[in-house]
């Protein structure tokens, strides 16, 4: 018994001193030091070459770090003390109407008009044909602040006789400040490694957080872009109307009674007539000069063969 005392007593210390040793190499393996850590090189990961993507999900730098205490949360979203049910709505509004008209000068400069009446403008307009032998359209895009809309549409229908009306919109509230809230938290993740940047010492970690720096500030440029074209679209809807000139017979019925369709089959007949007369005046007229020459050498050859018979 006394000679197994000493090797019992030698296997514990030799046991403490390997479980000391296990957690001095794990404290320091685990613990970054009070200072700039070298970990953002071995850990960071940019985007796919390629894809630019807006939100990046393996961070090279640790929440913590990278936001501090913010109102967002990592994935860009708005914590619920600040629900946007209170901000504006971004609703963007769309319509489009198709008119004829048998005075189509008067019309034309009538829809010019319209959006200066009610604040907007012009964004863009066409005209097709010039009105000798074929038939003019016009076509232009107007710019109306969104509470005008309705009038200005009505306003429109009311110059003619409306062929289709069609109106569309889209709420893109909820993707305009979900993505406010991702340019927040982005610009406080671009001053953060701004000044992880001005803290770093070792060059490769310098150019790890300038390359991300590149990306974020990237980012922010493309939710800039988007978020200032939903304001312009939401606060100006967009009117576009194709005006056709016809002439009155030509004037298009909605109904489609019997009547109304008998009305259309008698235009119809009309106008293929009237085309068909034109078509024969406009071949006769082109035809003039060659039918005179036929002429002539039929009744030269008539009166030859009266010589001939006479004799």
């Amino acid at each position: 018994m006394d000679k197994t005392k000493p090797v019992f007593a030698m296997i514990i210390l030799a046991a403490v001193i390997a479980a000391a040793c296990g957690s001095g190499s794990a404290g320091r393996n685990g613990s970054s030091g009070g200072g700039y850590a070298s970990a953002p090189q071995a850990d960071y990961q940019p985007s796919p070459e390629g894809e630019n993507k807006a939100y990046y999900d393996d961070y090279a730098l640790s929440e913590e770090a990278v936001y501090g205490e913010t109102s967002y949360d990592a994935g860009g979203g708005m914590s619920p003390e600040m629900s946007a049910s209170n901000r504006p709505a971004k609703i963007i509004l769309n319509g489009s109407v198709q008119l004829e008209s048998d005075r189509f000068d008067d019309t034309m400069e009538s829809l010019r008009s319209i959006p200066a009446a009610f604040g907007g403008y012009v964004e863009n307009s066409f005209l097709q044909g010039s009105g000798q032998g074929d038939r003019r359209v016009y076509s232009v895009t107007m710019r109306i602040p969104r509470e005008h809309f309705e009038e200005a549409k009505k306003e429109a229908e009311s110059l003619g006789n409306v062929v289709s009306s069609n109106e569309s919109a889209e709420d893109a509230t909820a993707r305009y400040y979900d993505m406010e809230s991702r340019l927040k938290t982005l610009e406080i993740e671009e001053e953060r490694v701004l000044s992880m940047i001005d803290a770093a010492v070792e060059l490769e970690d310098i150019l790890v957080l300038e390359e991300r720096l590149g990306f974020i500030r990237t980012d922010i440029e493309l939710y800039q872009t988007r978020m200032t074209n939903i304001d312009r679209l939401s606060s100006y809807s967009t009117l576009t109307v194709r005006l056709s000139e016809v002439t009155v017979a030509e004037m298009r019925m909605v109904s489609d009674d019997t009547g109304s369709r008998m009305y259309k089959s008698f235009v119809k007949s009309v106008n293929d007539t009237v085309s068909f007369l034109e078509n024969v005046m406009i071949f006769l007229a082109g035809a003039v000069i060659p039918l005179f020459l036929l002429a002539i050498l039929a009744g030269a050859g008539f009166a030859g063969y009266k010589i001939l018979k006479k004799s």
